[in-house]
């Protein structure tokens, strides 16, 4: 197996957590993990000194991946551990997060605008760049590996670094000092942070020390929960504790301070009686009240299909799928579900519907549709990329989409619960029943059968290289008349990553935690567009390669 060590700045945790994530899932052929990852959070003993830890970490891995972003390659630690690495001579992979490049249409590859911040230690012949491009970033980081691990490149004992947290400040500068104590608190290096926000008291600096003050308020207030979470028999004062925390949010400095995940599981929503987000704003309170909860109108799937093309404007109908068993996964995840009857949009939303949205006076800036959502969402949708207006919409995180579904599902059907998501005219689908809607029951791979086509969808294999329009591809279309269920874009799913049989029967929807993808895109491999290929991101993601479909109760 493996060892893998994974050096971030733990302010791009979010980003970094999803990747990890991802890796520890990965499987060889006989079933055993494919990497043992190192990653501080999770692989320092209770008790055991954080910089010795890391030194350790690095010296048993088999290689050093370093997370780029801006911020990153200027990281006192990071330098730090991307250094000894390179003198105990470890392979480096360097893996440039999303949102920290950009595609340069003039050399055709993609790009980053620092570099010129890059260590010295990234100017080797073996440091293979890697951007996260989605799902398409596992083979790549898999073949880098493989490639790296080939070379059997022999250690070269170099002594114990000097620990980065007693690294003097010659020039005393104030920025650099409050950047470390940042970054320190987001690793939990609580002890450590406070003497360097007490550093920026004592000295009663004009940017910093009234922040600082802050800070150390926050942390304190922090850790006293965190230790309540370590013991099970006490951890029924937490919500209490969780509210005053709350209330002094969001900060100057920081939106939410939660580096261990204690809102997502202890505290609910009072409104929406759901799991508070993480690393996200308070949700305001609406300036319209949300509807109240009426009866929606019955309606055959013909009806509905008109109501909601009247709305948003064509393409637009339903594929009824009947109830029934079908065989869900493939190999190891393979069982048979059984499921009632529900509706697939044939197509994907496309951009000039989702545009009908935006203009909307009473659409996306409408608060009403935001509430348990993430609050900063509603501020400015995305810039779509690709702004033809039978192509898919993209550009669209998981809670556009549901602001979309709440808002269409009031249009259509004159009233609903907004909080009651099994009340909606229109919604996402569940994982499970997207992948019925593209398999059928005949257990197939892709939705137009077992074996790849480039001409059937459009994937990267396809060589087109943008979206296309959602009625091209009618070869492609599923048992149940389903379009675009392979390639174009990913469709964004109802259901939790970690757990989808919540959603199954509409219990525990909550509005936070890692989301479900389903189909790939025009950049992913026929791999990633597979019918049975799952994947998730992180539901505040905007990228050129994520849309959604609807879906409806019933047939």
């Amino acid at each position: 197996m493996t060892k893998l060590f994974i050096s971030y700045r733990s302010l791009d945790s979010a980003k970094v957590d999803m990747i990890v994530t991802r890796l520890r899932s990965l499987k060889n052929d006989n079933g055993t993990p494919r990497y043992d990852i190192w990653q501080d959070k999770t692989s320092i003993p209770v008790g055991q000194d954080w910089w010795q830890a890391i030194v350790q970490g690095i010296i048993d891995c088999d290689v050093f991946v370093f997370m780029i972003s801006h911020e990153s390659v200027k990281n006192i630690n990071c330098r730090a551990e991307l250094s000894y690495a390179r003198k105990r001579n470890r392979p480096i992979i360097p893996l440039v997060l999303e949102g920290e490049f950009a595609f340069n249409p003039v050399t055709g590859k993609n790009d980053v605008s620092y570099w010129g911040d890059m260590p010295d230690e990234m100017n080797d012949t073996r440091a293979q760049f890697l951007f996260y491009e989605g799902t398409s970033f596992v083979n790549q980081l898999n073949e880098a590996v493989d490639r790296l691990m080939s070379l059997n490149l022999r250690d070269i004992p170099a002594p114990e670094p000097p620990d980065p947290r007693n690294a003097n400040d010659a020039t005393n500068d104030t920025t650099l000092i409050y950047d470390r104590a940042c970054d320190y608190a987001w690793r939990m290096e609580f002890a450590t942070a406070e003497k360097l926000f007490q550093r920026l008291i004592g000295w009663n600096d004009e940017l910093f020390a009234d922040d600082a003050h802050d800070w150390i308020v926050l942390l304190r207030q922090y850790q006293r929960m965190v230790k309540l979470d370590a013991r099970e028999s006490v951890r029924y004062k937490i919500p209490k504790l969780w509210e005053k925390y709350v209330e002094q949010f969001p900060k100057p400095f920081v939106a939410m301070f939660d580096p261990k995940g204690i809102g997502d599981r202890y505290i609910q929503d009072s409104q929406t009686n759901t799991v508070s987000l993480s690393h996200s704003p308070p949700v305001q309170q609406p300036t319209k009240s949300p509807p109240k909860p009426t009866k929606p109108q019955v309606m055959t799937l013909e009806q509905s299909a008109a109501s909601v093309r009247k709305i948003i404007g064509d393409p637009f109908d339903w594929c009824e799928v009947p109830a029934g068993k079908f065989t869900y996964g493939l190999d190891d995840t393979e069982r048979k579900l059984d499921l009632p009857a529900f509706a697939m949009a044939k197509y994907p939303i496309t951009y000039s519907q989702f545009q009908v949205f935006i203009d909307d006076k009473d659409g996306f800036h409408d608060k009403r549709w935001w509430v348990g959502l993430a609050q900063d969402q509603s501020v400015k949708p995305g810039d779509q990329r690709f702004k033809i207006a039978d192509h898919p919409c993209e550009r669209v995180s998981w809670y556009d989409a549901m602001a979309f579904c709440r808002w269409l599902s009031f249009r259509v059907g004159g009233g609903y619960d907004i909080n009651d998501i099994t009340s909606w005219a229109v919604r996402l689908p569940t994982e499970f029943e997207w992948e019925k809607a593209a398999r059928g029951t005949d257990g197939r791979i892709y939705p137009y059968g077992n074996k790849f086509d480039k001409n059937k969808s459009n994937t990267r294999d396809s060589g087109i290289k943008e979206t296309t329009p959602v009625t091209q591809y009618p070869q492609g279309e599923s048992p149940y008349g389903v379009f675009d269920m392979s390639g174009n874009v990913w469709d964004w799913c109802l259901s939790h990553y970690s757990n989808p049989i919540l959603d199954v029967k509409g219990e525990n929807i909550s509005f936070s935690s890692l989301r479900v993808l389903r189909g790939g895109s025009w950049f992913s491999l026929n791999l990633d567009a597979r019918a049975v290929n799952r994947d998730y991101f992180n539901p505040l993601t905007r990228n050129d390669y994520l849309g959604f479909r609807l879906c409806r109760p019933g047939g």
